[in-house]
């Protein structure tokens, strides 16, 4: 319990602070890649960030990932074969 008096803020005060930094570091690669194509206002916006930062997050959510080395093709069609079996009467 006392664990977690002092850890729940604690969590919260560095994901704040983890938070802060990328906000920074985006911003900075924001306003530079604005420099680069040549925009007449470098300002970024909080607006700016957020659809930079719902766009990322989309297009990493929705990647699939690989299959595990240690899961085989074969396992998954026995297991599945197991399965479809068990439930035939």
């Amino acid at each position: 319990m006392f664990y977690a008096l002092a850890g729940i803020p604690l969590g919260l005060v560095v994901f704040q602070s983890i938070g802060e930094r990328l906000n920074t570091f985006v911003a900075f690669v924001l306003k530079n890649l604005k420099k680069g194509v040549g925009m007449r206002n470098t300002e970024v916006s909080e607006t700016n960030l957020i659809c930079l930062i719902s766009i990322l997050s989309t297009v990493v959510m929705t990647q699939e990932l690989p299959p595990s080395p240690s899961t085989s093709a074969g396992t998954t069609s026995t297991l599945f074969t197991i399965a479809s079996s068990l439930s035939q009467p």
